[in-house]
């Protein structure tokens, strides 16, 4: 007669698969956004002093809590390279006859 104890072994096996299957994506996930904040970092447009070299040391070193913090605070700032930065452009016309 089997009792209840040799289930949960298997059962034990099963969650530790799905866990490690998740965690793994998870972190493959994060480092495919880390190596994407990389190239971002390299591919903007030029900027002045140093803020290029700074912000690739901070993605570099710090890992993914560099890359969400580049991605935040610095990357809406800097159009890639060769686009234009928005400016805004004339005011809208009233339709003729109003």
């Amino acid at each position: 007669m089997e009792g209840p104890m040799e289930v949960a072994p298997a059962a034990g096996g099963i969650f530790a698969c799905i866990f490690s299957l998740i965690f793994g994506l998870v972190s493959l996930a994060a480092l495919a956004f880390w190596i994407w904040m990389i190239i971002d970092v390299a591919t903007r447009c030029p900027s002045e002093d140093n803020k290029k070299l700074i912000w690739v040391l901070v993605v570099v070193l710090a890992g993914i809590v560099g890359a969400i913090i580049y991605f935040f605070v610095q990357r809406p700032k800097n159009p890639p390279a060769g686009v234009p930065a928005a400016s805004p452009g004339p005011p809208p016309q009233p339709p003729a006859g109003s």
